[in-house]
């Protein structure tokens, strides 16, 4: 005989109870706790590293979705929110926020490595937030990708003579 249970937690079609066929057939049901994993692989580095670049043009951010068993579909997704601060002092980023504006928030149920393209603006440092709900409600612990600064600024250097009446000794010439 088969005794069919129905684990609350677990609303979806792939932990329902089981209706054994006449034939007596072996059923085997597959109990799915386990959260799915994203892990970042650019921009490279643990939250709170610092990557910088020097140019706005594409930029990809690519991170690893894991799902063994129940996967992705529906309202079950993967979620990647671009948050984005301000340049306060060098190599300093002030405090971010959600980016709200179109296409910073996007999901999918696409498994493995994934990429998404991603436009930057000058003097902004970017971070990006992972996570994502399997369809039997497993939730992966959220994750923050490095933050990339936005430098397109070239440093500026600036050469002077002494004031007139200013005694020099050692000179040293410069040449540019």
């Amino acid at each position: 005989s088969f005794l069919a249970t129905t684990q609350a937690n677990r609303p979806n079609a792939n932990c329902d109870p089981i209706t054994i066929d006449g034939q007596v057939t072996t059923q085997t049901v597959i109990y799915d706790s386990t959260a799915p994993t994203t892990a970042f692989t650019t921009p490279v580095g643990a939250a709170g590293a610092m990557v910088y670049r020097n140019t706005t043009t594409s930029y990809n951010v690519f991170r690893t979705i894991t799902e063994a068993i129940a996967g992705f579909g529906g309202s079950s997704t993967w979620k990647l929110q671009r948050q984005i601060a301000t340049i306060t002092a060098p190599n300093t980023c002030g405090t971010f926020a959600n980016d709200t504006t179109a296409g910073n928030s996007t999901t999918g149920t696409t498994t493995g490595s994934v990429s998404t393209a991603q436009t930057l603006v000058a003097a902004k440092c970017y971070r990006w937030l992972a996570n994502a709900t399997d369809l039997n409600g497993n939730v992966a612990a959220q994750v923050t990708s490095a933050t990339v600064l936005v430098d397109t600024t070239a440093p500026t250097t600036a050469f002077s003579t002494p004031p007139a009446g200013t005694t020099v000794l050692n000179a040293t010439t410069y040449s540019v």
